[in-house]
């Protein structure tokens, strides 16, 4: 697989998990249900590794590099409060690593 088929899988993998389609994730006019907020910010979490803040803030439907930030602090944050949240991320993120999503060829 290629960087942008990694980028890719990373999105629907994570939307799965959160039980929202991929397009609201990337979409800047997509439904800003909590859900879909939380995915896209954990999605943010994940591709820090294969792009650039600004990229991953136009991919995601924002604008700017200061959304990688704000999107780890929200993950950090909210998965610091909610184990079961925790939990999720870090399913997601033992999944992505063992696919190799994260490594560019």
């Amino acid at each position: 697989m290629n960087r942008q088929d990694n980028i890719e899988q990373i999105i629907i993998t994570v939307a799965d998990e959160f039980s929202v389609d991929p397009m609201d994730v990337v979409s800047v006019n997509g439904v800003n249900t909590v859900r879909v907020i939380e995915a896209r910010q954990v999605c943010a979490l994940f591709l820090r590794d294969l792009m650039l803040s600004s990229d991953i803030g136009s991919l995601l439907g924002k604008r700017g590099h200061q959304y990688l930030s704000g999107a780890i602090s929200a993950v950090t944050k909210k998965a610091t409060k909610d184990p079961d949240f925790a939990d999720r991320v870090l399913n997601l993120h033992d999944k992505i690593h063992a696919e190799g999503w994260l490594c560019s060829p």
